[in-house]
């Protein structure tokens, strides 16, 4: 009778298993700074809509849009708070 074989030794090239990563994946973090990015570029687009309907004098438009890019600047902090 032939001797059983042993199991190969896992190979350096095969995956983590997912029980012993430490954090979160590659991925998650670049959805994570994906999403940051996004708020802070709606923050700054919002931002120059403000500064564009005040040379207008549109105030209440101005205002307005100021008020959004502080909300989307807040979901950016919020974001990077958690981390």
């Amino acid at each position: 009778a032939t001797p059983p074989v042993p199991p190969a030794a896992p190979s350096s090239s095969s995956p983590p298993s997912p029980f012993s990563l430490v954090g979160p994946s590659q991925d998650l973090l670049t959805l994570f700074n994906d999403q940051v990015t996004k708020e802070f570029s709606a923050s700054q687009f919002y931002l120059s809509a403000s500064i564009w309907f005040d040379s207008c004098d549109w105030e209440g438009m101005a205002s307005y849009m100021l008020a959004e890019s502080e909300e989307e600047r807040g979901h950016a902090l919020q974001f990077i708070e958690f981390a």
